[in-house]
């Protein structure tokens, strides 16, 4: 289970005005009776960028400026080891404590029976208050579990004039059949905090020396919020790298398939992106010493690029010709075995750069993509001598 490192407060929160104008928006026209098109919306965006803070400060505006809205916000981490049927149902109760004068044990048998009795119980409290749905974690969860949470709580609400559907979450979206919650809604993936807002952060969220730092931390996280408090935590820089490391990582529960996915990344952190091909190349000069890489077979490969897609650590990127690590996560790993493992670290660049080199003579139609990753690792080796 990932930790939560710092509960929400109100007067803790940084940023976000323009989604939570647009979420406060859409409730105050569903007030007035003026029709939206979109009453899905959805946040996405990569791990530590702020979508549960996000929820939660929404949750706490809705609840201080509409009095009278019916509001229910849940969480499908709670449910990502109970069985789908019994978390729906498990869902469908604590929804119907959402409303006046409703039982929540009041319903049981099927998921089916549940939905079509609590739709019955409050059609007609919706048609008279506005109802906001928040739900997080969303393409986190089981796609089982998302299959029966449209079929009885999602689809029949999306459809339901008062109500607004606010979702998030990461990773490969779920091909919802409901149009209002595809075809109908909106999408946005959210941005890292720039360097202003990151100072704030720090000074609501740290106070003290991590204000200071602040221009060095917004430089390694690239403004990702919980990659902010992490580093900004830690007095030494070493420590809060691995931090944030471990925090990614979190989502695997074992820990010796944790280690092995993080001596993948380690591998490939050096590169702005990856395929099946650079995998053994860069596994190879990352550990010299292990001799499995020079019999690597395609399929070896295949499988650490799915274990990173699935992961949720890695997406395809057409622009960029491969596999992306989340970029916060990609800057930490580079920076903490710079640090800590310097001669691994100018292994992986040395070897990047004879990759690209080669490939910008072997391959002239996409000489200027390999030429311009060639001059990126040339530039970091050389910045690496000066400072060594």
């Amino acid at each position: 289970m990932e930790s939560i490192p710092l509960l929400y407060a109100e007067e803790k929160f940084v940023g976000r005005k323009q989604q939570t104008d647009k979420v406060m928006l859409a409730i105050k026209k569903l007030i007035e009776d003026t029709p939206i098109e979109k009453r899905t919306i959805v946040f996405m965006g990569e791990r530590g960028i702020g979508k549960s803070w996000l929820l939660q400060h929404l949750s706490f505006r809705i609840k201080e400026e509409y009095k009278n809205v019916i509001l229910f916000k849940f969480d499908l981490k709670k449910y990502e080891k109970s069985d789908h049927i019994l978390a729906v149902l498990e869902i469908l109760k604590e929804f119907r404590g959402s409303f006046d004068g409703l039982n929540r044990e009041s319903v049981g048998g099927t998921p089916a029976e549940a939905s079509r009795q609590t739709l019955e119980d409050i059609r007609e409290q919706i048609k008279k208050r506005i109802l906001i749905v928040l739900v997080d974690h969303v393409y986190e969860a089981d796609w089982k579990l998302l299959a029966g949470l449209e079929d009885y709580f999602l689809g029949p609400l999306a459809i339901e004039p008062n109500t607004l559907i606010i979702l998030s979450g990461r990773g490969r979206e779920y091909p919802w059949k409901t149009p209002e919650l595809r075809l109908k809604a909106e999408f946005e993936h959210l941005e890292p905090l720039d360097e202003k807002d990151t100072e704030e952060q720090l000074q609501k969220q740290i106070s003290g020396d991590a204000v200071k730092r602040a221009k060095n931390i917004y430089t390694t996280t690239g403004g990702n919020p919980l990659g902010n408090y992490l580093l900004g935590k830690e007095t030494d820089p070493k420590d809060g790298l691995n931090a944030i490391i471990n925090a990614n990582l979190e989502t695997i529960p074992d820990s010796a398939r944790r280690q092995r996915v993080r001596e993948y990344l380690e591998a490939l952190c050096v590169l702005r992106a990856f395929d099946e091909e650079r995998i053994p190349i860069m596994l190879a000069a990352y550990s010299p010493e292990d001799k499995r890489y020079a019999n690597w077979k395609y399929a070896d490969s295949r499988q650490v690029r799915d274990e990173l897609v699935q992961g949720s650590f890695a997406r395809w990127d057409e622009n960029k010709g491969g596999f992306v690590i989340d970029d916060v996560l990609r800057k930490s790993l580079e920076s903490y075995v710079r640090r800590v493992k310097p001669e691994a670290w100018v292994r992986l660049q040395a070897k990047a750069l004879t990759l690209y080199d080669d490939w910008s003579k072997k391959y002239s139609k996409a000489k200027g993509l390999w030429t311009q990753e060639m001059n990126y690792h040339s530039a970091a080796l050389q910045s690496h001598q000066m400072h060594s």
